[in-house]
């Protein structure tokens, strides 16, 4: 898998520091672990938002601080955007070490359409669109992929009926729904449950991460 790779600046915490970044074109971050220093930085906005495109929340991100010969193994776990344009104002990275597990939240990717769908007899019904696993870092996954076209009618699949690769447990309740076929008529009667979309182009973890001193914003 392609490697990712973004570059970060060290910074310091003081008043109206953040702003004046953003009034900068660049995004305010930490980067914060078990065992890690953290350490305040901030980031090219445009080149962020690159990236946090392609890597999302479940693929390991190369941050290299202040042009550093090495580089630190990162996730994304909280990211503050501007309610209008969507820009990343903010960005929490934890740091990760290769030999200790982590858990994180990925997308379901529903592969294939039942027969039934396909005939124009039934509507494939969406659940969960993401499942929480556990893993070595070097063992992320950036979706899971579900095949869903053996599904007949009124059949569903379950969190539990999921097969996850070697070297990842899932952690999501195994009797929370990820997809069921249903009669057209009955969906439209109304399950309670949306049909399948499109997922979205990236997905944000927002978590609790290391509380970074006051700044004013």
């Amino acid at each position: 898998m392609e490697q990712i790779e973004l570059a970060g600046t060290s910074r310091t915490i003081e008043k109206t520091g953040a702003k004046r970044l953003r009034q900068a074109g660049k995004v305010p971050g930490i980067v914060y672990g078990h065992g890690f220093d953290s350490i305040p930085l901030h980031f090219e906005a445009m080149e962020l938002k690159r990236i946090l495109a392609q890597a999302g929340a479940s693929r390991l991100i190369n941050l290299r601080i202040d042009g550093a010969s090495s580089t630190q193994p990162v996730l994304a776990r909280e990211i503050q955007r501007d309610v209008l344009t969507g820009v990343p104002t903010h960005i929490d990275f934890l740091a990760v070490s290769m030999t200790e597990k982590i858990s994180a939240e990925v997308p379901i990717t529903l592969v294939g359409v039942p027969a039934v769908v396909t005939r124009g007899e039934g509507l494939l019904l969406h659940g969960a669109s993401t499942v929480e696993i556990e893993c070595l870092p070097g063992d992320l996954i950036p979706s899971l992929e579900v095949d869903v076209s053996h599904l007949e009618m009124d059949g569903t699949l379950y969190v539990g009926d999921l097969r996850a690769p070697a070297g990842i447990v899932l952690l999501s309740d195994p009797q929370e729904m990820v997809a069921r076929v249903v009669h057209e008529r009955l969906a439209l009667e109304g399950e309670g449950i949306e049909v399948v979309a499109e997922p979205a182009a990236e997905v944000e973890v927002i978590g609790r991460g290391k509380k970074e001193e006051v700044e004013e914003e």
